[in-house]
């Protein structure tokens, strides 16, 4: 009985690591997931850049802006 059972499962153990179905699914996903990781790893630099452009701009308009004195 157990070595049918091994029979067996070494059957499919050789189908399944012949079988080349999904594989490129698989690999189109971990492209996915590295594109993603390097735009999450960049949205940081990002976010400070525009942070500091908002920041030059403010700083300019309060210059440029006329104050009342009294």
């Amino acid at each position: 009985m157990f070595r049918t059972v091994a029979v067996k499962l070494r059957g499919l153990k050789d189908a399944l690591w012949q079988d080349r179905h999904g594989a490129t699914a698989v690999e189109y996903g971990l492209l996915i997931g590295l594109a993603a990781l390097g735009l999450a790893a960049g949205w940081g630099s990002i976010g400070d850049l525009v942070q500091q452009i908002f920041a030059m701009l403010s700083d300019q308009t309060q210059a440029a802006t006329p104050t009342s004195s009294s």
